[in-house]
């Protein structure tokens, strides 16, 4: 099946699927289709790897943002709070590849050109 009709199935699933999240408010059901499009790719892997990776990335925004939450509730100044949130996500996230190590890591893979030749 192409990409377009994988997108399409599965952006019409999860709108279809949204309003039974619990705690979710049906108002905002437009988001689930959403969420495939920017995790849909073109192998299942690929799809399976970004949507795990942002589910967890979503978890962790999750526990920090309670975290801040919670140093609210103890009288830490919102602002105090703000910037220990945004400094423990920041230090969670990795630094990304240069272009020697994307070469590195792309060593001995070859490409397949529209008119079918490896590259």
């Amino acid at each position: 099946m192409p990409h377009l009709s994988h997108c399409a199935v599965a952006a019409a699933i999860a709108w279809y699927l949204a309003p039974f999240v619990p705690f979710a408010d049906n108002d905002y059901s437009y988001y689930a289709p959403l969420g495939v499009l920017v995790s849909m790719h073109l192998t299942l892997a690929a799809s399976a790897r970004v949507g795990a990776q942002s589910l967890i990335g979503l978890g962790i925004g999750i526990a920090l943002g309670l975290g801040g939450l919670g140093l609210v509730r103890v009288d830490v100044p919102g602002v105090i709070a703000v910037a220990a949130v945004i400094g423990i996500a920041d230090a969670l996230v990795q630094e990304p590849m240069n272009n020697e190590e994307i070469a590195k890591a792309t060593d001995g893979l070859t490409t397949r050109t529209r008119d079918g030749s490896d590259t």
